[in-house]
């Protein structure tokens, strides 16, 4: 019977799911590079919001990255001037400081992903408020989307928020983790719509209208 349950739960035997949470377990043991994976986490967990099985895996995703390109310079570097100790030692201090430009290029392309997912959300957040015009309702059916993965997690955890019992303390929370500062406009102006309802301006929603000018802000 238990046989039967774990048929088609097991993954294959190579799996860079499993290799990277094991690489990360590596990485945070070993000091000098325990540095770096805490300043990649410390990003990371702002964007993953609780998921620290995303969180582990985009920091050694990243790190295996960086090391791929650095390691071979770094080898290179030292074959070629083994010669002059002064050279190789400003080459490598040079190295060192290119794996924060690395690190740091990585998480930012993650952030600008984002950014560009939130332009699509906004999109079909107007579309959903047409259908359901409720806040909350508008944003978790949005929130399903697995296409834009991270920006899915930002819509859940404003939902979350939205709909607990003291959503205002839980807004004040979220804008301490929120990736950027359009996602607390939204947050905040979702509260307001959802506390005191919406008004009509020029026959006009003024959520979407906000919403809107999130969008252009953006843009």
């Amino acid at each position: 019977k238990i046989q039967r349950l774990q048929e088609g739960t097991k993954e294959k035997s190579f799996s860079t799911e499993v290799l990277f949470q094991k690489l990360y377990l590596t990485y945070i043991k070993i000091p000098f590079i325990k540095r770096y994976v805490l300043k990649i986490r410390r990003r990371l967990e702002i964007i993953n919001i609780d998921d620290e099985y995303n969180t582990r895996k985009g920091t050694a995703k990243i790190l295996t990255k960086t090391f791929a390109i650095i390691i071979p310079i770094i080898i290179i570097t030292i074959v070629m001037t083994s010669q002059n100790i002064l050279l190789m030692t400003i080459l490598l201090i040079f190295e060192l400081f290119m794996i924060d430009t690395f690190i740091d290029g990585s998480v930012d392309k993650i952030d600008n992903n984002i950014l560009k997912e939130q332009i699509d959300f906004f999109s079909e957040i107007r579309h959903a408020y047409h259908e359901f015009n409720m806040v909350e309702e508008a944003i978790y059916q949005v929130a399903q989307d697995d296409d834009k993965p991270e920006m899915s997690r930002q819509a859940e955890k404003i939902y979350e928020v939205l709909i607990s019992n003291d959503p205002e303390s839980e807004l004040e929370k979220y804008y301490d983790i929120a990736p950027n500062n359009f996602l607390k406009e939204f947050a905040g102006v979702s509260y307001l719509t959802k506390e005191f309802g919406d008004r009509k301006v020029d026959g006009a929603s003024l959520y979407l209208k906000n919403v809107n000018n999130i969008t252009q802000e953006m843009q």
